[in-house]
């Protein structure tokens, strides 16, 4: 049998029963042989320096003496020839090959130092989704030798191996001794199994695989082995005990091997006693989450790549992979045939916020009409309109139920459904069936309105709105209480945009009609004096910001009986434009009781709860109190994650607030002549690539960038520092303004970089620009000085000492 567990495929020395001398120090061809990593049933394999025409280490694998067999020839000569044929980056590749002077072959590969597959998974503690990110590599790898014709017949976690290239985890896969080929014959040899003997290795082996008949086997055996990997990949088990499988007769591993069914992934951990602690440990969770995480989809997933009948089987490793991938984006998976409820519950996992939003509003609005259907039920006078609010509601009921009956497999016929159809298909509806009641459709358009939000489909989601928003106008008139209501729920869409000032405009229309209507105080009208304060503080124009959010907060105060809830919003919007301003100290008290609210109101875990922990994280980074602000950090990132999932914009933006957080920390200097900055860069990168794809061109993915710039400029690699900065200032012109903070900062850091650029010419006028509009403020502040700092510098190297001491000493630049 092959039982090769070494981390380079093959046994460690000394393991074998052969005695082929050890060869290093000898040279072949262009090699030179350094030293033995191990040898196999056939092969032994050295550390090789190649000295022409490139210079670098190899692994060469020379075939042992004394096995130079028919049938060892042919299986080795197998190996190399089909190494010989990949191209793809989760392969090791193949140099050279050749036979020495005594006419033993060789072959020359990517030498690869790397651990195997379950033992690096377990050592980084990954969870179980980084696990499948990496397991996706191994499917696309072997996807592709299967494209060239080759099934690898023993894959192993030993014989995939795992590097670390520019931080990231990288697979190899090596060991093709025993392959096999399917569309045409690798060696001139013949290639036979013995009779009672098994290729490959019985823990990975395919039902197939143990009739020992390999005219029949295809690469659905690879599939097989490949869900052994996720198996013990996602429950640190195989799916049979290795020790009772080898400790069996023959017979006995061929019937397990066909017959047996193992356990489930998750009834594994479940009954796995006390040990699924440790494994839940090695995956960055505990056992009850752990079980819950592989329940459903993933014990699907993988006992379908585990069906001992290979027709049910996924028929590639591409299509492994393509199940793994709807699972990681909460579509239904194909591994079983979903219910109509399985799909609904996938549908609504995906889009939390999209479908809560729809939920809420549809029964605000059965209930307003509802309320309304009652109150024109007690005057008699009004029958009749009672009798039209009643068949409306009844229309919006029957046209809800229709909305989401698309997501039937009865209507779907099999098709996947997604959120863009079902609103699809609503927006189509709204169209078509609801022409004689348009206030009604106006209510359905906005909805859907906010759904499309929620999905990121602005363009559609505006579309939707600006119609409801026709509608009323023409309808009730420009005044009425419901037009007010379609401009705030504009302006909200503006501002998800960065479209500041059409949100500051929408709101101050919203509020002067809720001011003719209701008079100086009511909720309604805080609410849109809030709305226009966040989009003056989002355009920088934090003093009137600051005024309108006053304002606010006081009059909801003096509302009876608003909540918690409502009220935590205009705490919290006052303390940050406060903390914007420089007023810590006010602003502390305030970001306190934010998260007293917010815990009242919405309990221990929420979204709101983790922005209030994010907000007091970042006051006491603005104080100076480091100790107290990395736990909130922390526990908000946390929070948002298992709350939305890992792809959404709070979380990306929470994870940068981190980031910015390590970078204060840590000082202005790198450490031992190191940047000290790894996890902070990480953390930015990470939500650089989320924001790039959630929300291009928002001034939070300036922000990412911005703070990339500035770590590549510590790290004196200013050349990649101007590209992020220059980028992050095209955002900040193109949403905000020439003159905005965010601008002014950018500008700054750029002038800074041209400097360290050798290029002062260039920063000149930038730097002249940010100091000019610091200089208005009237406030010596730490950024006016670090601009002071750059001028002095600049001046100094173009040889103008009397405008350096105008702006200060010209040593060293300095970071605020």
């Amino acid at each position: 049998m092959h039982d090769d567990d070494s981390p380079t495929g093959t046994k460690h020395p000394g393991a074998s029963g052969s005695h082929s001398p050890d060869l290093a120090g000898r040279t072949i061809g262009l090699f030179r042989l350094l030293q033995k990593l191990g040898e196999g049933g056939m092969g032994e394999v050295y550390e090789a320096e190649q000295s022409a025409p490139v210079r670098r280490r190899v692994a060469l694998k020379i075939i042992k003496r004394g096995m130079d067999t028919r049938h060892v020839v042919a299986r080795f000569e197998t190996e190399r020839q089909a190494l010989a044929l990949m191209t793809h980056g989760a392969i090791a590749r193949v140099f050279d090959a050749g036979e020495t002077d005594e006419g033993r072959p060789y072959f020359v590969m990517e030498l690869v130092r790397g651990v195997p597959f379950n033992q690096y998974c377990d050592g980084a503690r990954l969870g179980t989704r980084e696990r499948i990110d990496l397991f996706l590599q191994v499917c696309a790898g072997v996807q592709h030798a299967h494209q060239k014709g080759v099934i690898h017949r023993d894959l192993k976690p030993s014989n995939v191996l795992v590097t670390v290239q520019e931080g990231m985890p990288q697979v190899k896969i090596i060991d093709f001794g025993v392959a096999k080929a399917t569309a045409q014959p690798l060696t001139e040899h013949s290639l036979f199994t013995e009779l009672g003997q098994l290729i490959g290795t019985p823990e990975y082996m395919s039902p197939e695989q143990a009739e020992m008949n390999p005219s029949d086997i295809d690469t659905r055996t690879d599939v097989y082995a490949l869900g052994v990997m996720l198996y013990q990949a996602l429950c640190g088990s195989l799916p049979f005990d290795s020790r009772t499988l080898r400790e069996a007769g023959f017979a006995e591993v061929q019937r397990v091997i066909r017959e047996v069914d193992p356990p489930r992934p998750s009834t594994r951990v479940s009954s796995s006693g006390g040990l699924s602690g440790g494994l839940a440990a090695r995956r960055g969770t505990d056992a009850v989450a752990l079980v819950k995480r592989l329940r459903g989809d993933l014990d699907w997933i993988t006992m379908k790549a585990l069906e001992k009948d290979r027709t049910r089987r996924y028929g590639s490793p591409a299509e492994l992979a393509a199940d793994l991938r709807r699972h990681l984006q909460n579509e239904p998976v194909l591994a079983a045939a979903p219910s109509a409820v399985y799909r609904m519950r996938k549908f609504v996992k995906r889009h939390k916020a999209g479908v809560a939003m729809a939920a809420v509003a549809a029964l605000a609005l059965i209930a307003g009409i509802a309320g309304t259907t009652v109150g024109m039920l007690r005057a008699r006078a009004e029958r009749d309109r009672a009798q039209q609010a009643r068949e409306e509601m009844e229309e919006v009921v029957g046209f809800l139920a229709g909305l989401f009956k698309v997501s039937d497999p009865g209507e779907s016929l099999g098709e996947r459904v997604s959120a863009r159809q079902i609103l699809d298909r609503g927006a189509e509806r709204v169209a078509t069936e609801l022409q004689s009641r348009p206030l009604t459709r106006a209510r359905m358009l906005e909805t859907m309105g906010s759904v499309y939000e929620s999905l990121g489909l602005y363009d559609v989601a505006e579309k939707q709105k600006r119609e409801a928003l026709a509608i009323r106008e023409r309808e009730l008139g420009p005044e009425h209480i419901e037009v007010a209501h379609s401009l705030d729920s504009l302006s909200t869409l503006d501002y998800a945009r960065a479209n500041f000032d059409s949100a500051e405009r929408l709101s101050r229309r919203s509020l002067a009609i809720y001011r003719k209507r209701y008079g100086e105080t009511h909720v309604d009208i805080a609410r849109a004096l809030s709305d226009v304060a966040v989009a003056l503080s989002a355009k920088g124009d934090y003093e009137a910001a600051e005024t309108q959010h006053r304002e606010a907060l006081e009059m909801a105060r003096r509302i009876p009986d608003l909540g918690d809830r409502r009220l935590e919003a205009y705490v919290r919007r006052l303390a940050n434009v406060l903390e914007d301003r420089g007023k810590s100290a006010e602003a502390g008290p305030l970001y306190q009781e934010s998260l007293e609210l917010s815990r009242r109101g919405y309990g221990a875990v929420h979204p709101q709860v983790a922005f209030a922990l994010d907000n007091l994280a970042l006051h006491f980074m603005a104080v100076g109190d480091l100790e107290r602000a990395e736990p909130l950090f922390r526990e908000s990132l946390a929070m948002l994650e298992k709350v939305y999932g890992r792809e959404h914009p709070e979380v990306a933006q929470t994870i940068g607030n981190l980031a910015d957080f390590l970078i204060y920390q840590k000082g202005p200097l790198p450490q031992g002549g190191q940047p000290a900055f790894a996890e902070a860069e990480a953390l930015h990168l990470k939500a650089l690539e989320m924001n790039r794809r959630i929300r291009p061109d928002h001034p939070f993915l300036g922000d990412n960038l911005n703070a990339l710039a500035e770590l590549r400029h510590i790290a004196k690699d200013d050349t990649r520092a101007e590209t992020l900065v220059r980028e992050a200032l095209r955002i900040y012109r193109m949403k905000l303004s020439e003159a905005h903070p965010k601008a002014v900062d950018a500008k700054r850091r750029l002038g800074e970089i041209l400097l360290a650029l050798g290029r002062p010419r260039e920063a000149e006028p930038l730097l002249l620009e940010c100091h000019k509009a610091l200089a208005a403020d009237g406030d010596d502040s730490k950024a006016l000085q670090a601009v002071r700092k750059n001028l002095a510098d600049l001046y100094v190297a173009l040889a103008r000492p009397e405008l350096a001491a105008k702006y200060g000493p010209g040593d060293a630049p300095v970071r605020p």
